[in-house]
């Protein structure tokens, strides 16, 4: 049903195990049409794209930079940077939304994300729910559950 409702455009209504008390998810699909011409991220760095696998294969230096600057998973960014609470919620939610953002193709049948920044975070109120799972979170208490987390 998920591959059908993705394939139609049609939003799925999702309750799950846990859909008893009324939470439920709507699953849509995450990015526009595909564009065979204009890859997201491609990897000029595969060697089976450029054409010359042997060659790049049984090399002996492992080029992970492209144009100078390298590249790294966000895990070992994470690690890198002591777990900082600030400078992880900034990357995911400041600069990687400002990235997507520059692609103007994934906005234009979809309202466009908002980047946060951890210093500037709106201030919106806490909505208690009946129960303790259908209490609406804001995003400063989102902000406070990761940093609690993270350390």
């Amino acid at each position: 049903v998920n591959r059908m409702c993705l394939a139609a455009d049609v939003p799925l209504v999702e309750s799950g195990t846990a859909g008893y008390l009324g939470q439920v998810t709507v699953i849509k699909k995450l990015f526009g049409e595909e564009d065979p011409d204009q890859d997201v991220s491609p990897d000029t760095e595969d060697p089976e794209l450029t054409g010359d696998a042997g060659e790049k294969a049984l090399g002996n230096e492992a080029k992970n930079s492209i144009g100078g600057i390298e590249r790294k998973s966000t895990r070992g960014w994470a690690a890198e940077t002591g777990y900082d609470t600030v400078k992880l919620f900034n990357k995911l939610f400041r600069d990687d939304i400002k990235y997507l953002l520059s692609m103007d193709k994934l906005w234009k049948k979809r309202r466009p994300p908002t980047p946060l920044d951890w210093d500037k975070l709106p201030s919106t109120e806490f909505v208690d729910g009946p129960i303790r799972d259908q209490q609406l979170w804001s995003v400063q208490q989102c902000a406070d559950i990761l940093n609690n987390s993270i350390k």
